[in-house]
């Protein structure tokens, strides 16, 4: 008897965002223009700049993490709200 292993299920987020949006820059802040590695991006955040252009934000700067929660409507890189 063959037996299946179970997937775990991944949630997936609002797809327009990767369908229609361009990504200004995917190498630096848009803020500080500090380059970042694409995989170990822990600290960069992809926000919406303007109409159909998404840009990277590092998440210290002042005001990125509530921008960051007013456009996907949940705290960032799996972080706990208190």
């Amino acid at each position: 008897m063959k037996q299946t292993k179970e997937m775990p299920y991944i949630p997936i987020q609002t797809g327009e965002v990767f369908l229609q949006d361009k990504i200004v820059d995917d190498t630096h802040c848009y803020i500080c223009k500090k380059e970042f590695n694409k995989f170990d991006d822990s600290d960069m955040l992809l926000l919406r700049i303007r109409d159909h252009e998404m840009g990277f934000f590092c998440s210290h700067h002042r005001g990125v993490v509530q921008l960051f929660i007013n456009q996907y409507k949940m705290p960032p890189c799996n972080w706990e709200v208190q």
